[in-house]
């Protein structure tokens, strides 16, 4: 699973995947975080139940991956494949 894939301490100097982008974000009021993709902002939804929740977004490309701090992946809602 990909919980085993992620090393303890997520840096992004320790973590060498091509065209990944790693980023530490928080899931606002609303419970969307917010990403650019081609200069244009994307709200991805992934549920008010998790607002406030410190959470590990992996990016490569359209294909997002959003984990808990304890390496939990959230699952991919409607909305993510509209972004």
């Amino acid at each position: 699973m990909l919980k085993e894939q992620l090393p303890r301490q997520l840096d992004h100097a320790a973590v060498s995947w091509p065209g990944v982008r790693i980023r530490r974000d928080r899931i606002d009021k609303s419970g969307r975080i917010t990403l650019r993709h081609r200069t244009r902002l994307h709200h991805i939804g992934i549920g008010k139940a998790h607002r406030g929740k410190h959470v590990i977004v992996l990016v490569d490309g359209l294909d997002i991956k959003v984990l808990s701090t304890g390496g939990e992946l959230f699952p991919q809602g409607r909305s993510w494949a509209q972004a």
